[in-house]
């Protein structure tokens, strides 16, 4: 009896011991930092965390929110501005070279009023990236597309990596990337090579970008669709601008996916 009972113990502290093993492992996997998007027009703000009511993404890292059309703007009411779709991503903790750590954000708006000229502001953070370890670089790329856009209306994209971790900074930029409308009835805007500028090495950090629409009053709709992207790479291994440059190409599509679905929703509401 007292072998069998020895044996029995020693089963289950090992079976003890390989459950706080898995416990441990699954705290140092956990998702610390907290994706969220501001969205303010000055007055009217709204601060959208990841799996908020507001969210319509059910999984970690992703925030998607419920668009309108013009006349019913869903559940984002500016005075001046429809929010036809927006939505923000991350791969936090992070990755390995090639991939990096990634904060994006895509959206398409629509001044919905007359009169003077209007801004708002889409600020999208999240802190506790762990990955790439080492030295960093900041990189950073945006593209729109502007329709029934009065001439000189601008969009613009900074993004910016935080060793200070912590949610909103804006420690280390990337500078600002400007896109200014001409006035033509559809315009296409992007840059040929991100933006790239060193970061730093802290273990741990936090990105955040910026997206700032300004857009005069229209009578015609008039409309920006947009996206943006920060990423930090480890500089033991930084890919050729070229090679960085071939990822624009999907921001338009993503852009255009945006466009297709505003239709579908202005089509059943008709």
């Amino acid at each position: 009896m007292s072998e069998r009972f020895r044996l029995n113990c020693k089963r289950l502290l090992m079976g003890a011991a390989c459950g706080l093993a898995m416990l441990v492992l699954a705290s140092g996997q956990a998702r610390a930092g907290t994706l969220e998007i501001v969205i303010s027009s000055g007055a009217t703000t709204y601060d959208i965390l990841d799996g908020s009511p507001l969210d319509q993404n059910m999984g970690m890292n992703g925030i998607t929110v419920q668009g309108g059309v013009v006349g019913n703007p869903g559940p984002l009411v500016f005075p001046d501005f429809v929010i036809v779709g927006l939505s923000a991503s991350t791969n936090n903790p992070g990755a390995a070279n090639p991939t990096g750590a990634i904060l994006t954000v895509t959206g398409d708006i629509i001044r919905s009023t007359g009169g003077g000229t209007q801004s708002i502001t889409i600020t999208v953070t999240d802190t506790d990236y762990m990955l790439p370890t080492g030295s960093k670089v900041l990189t950073s790329n945006s593209s729109s597309t502007f329709t029934n856009v009065t001439a000189n209306d601008t969009h613009t994209f900074t993004s910016w990596y935080n060793p200070s971790n912590t949610a909103s900074a804006r420690d280390v930029s990337s500078g600002m990337i400007k896109y200014t409308a001409t006035g033509a009835q559809t315009q296409s805007n992007s840059i040929p090579i991100p933006l790239m500028v060193p970061a730093g090495s802290q273990s741990t950090y936090g990105l955040t970008n910026d997206t700032v629409l300004t857009m005069a009053g229209s009578t015609t709709g008039a409309e920006m669709g947009f996206s943006g992207g920060t990423t930090v790479l480890g500089t033991a291994v930084i890919p050729e601008p070229a090679s960085l440059a071939i990822m624009l190409p999907a921001l338009p599509v993503v852009i255009m996916g945006w466009f297709r679905h505003r239709k579908a929703r202005a089509t059943s509401a008709n």
